[in-house]
């Protein structure tokens, strides 16, 4: 797919190897196309920094990076999201301040 030819988009080893543990879990196939879009402004809570919005019919998402964010650490995170995993059972809980 065409998302997964991004430098910071996982890697099928860096899914399997995600999908072990019990923080991410694969939900629908993923997006075959993936729009990154840096912005200043924020609707999201000041503790998010990134976020993904995926129309899963069309296998298309848009990943929202707060303007002053980890940039490369927050994308590769959205980037999972996008391929089909989510942390259904965590909510906001992943850091990029480690």
């Amino acid at each position: 797919p065409i998302a997964a030819q991004h430098p910071l988009a996982p890697t099928a080893e860096d899914l399997a190897k995600a999908l072990q543990g019990q923080y991410w879990k694969r939900t629908w196939p993923g997006a075959e196309q993936v729009n990154v879009h840096v912005v200043d402004q924020w609707p999201y809570p000041q503790n998010v920094n990134g976020y993904t919005i995926c129309d899963k019919d069309k296998r298309l998402c848009d990943i929202l990076i707060r303007r002053g964010a980890n940039r490369d650490c927050i994308e590769k995170h959205e980037r999972t999201h996008a391929a089909g995993v989510d942390h259904p059972d965590y909510g906001e809980t992943f850091s990029c301040s480690q």
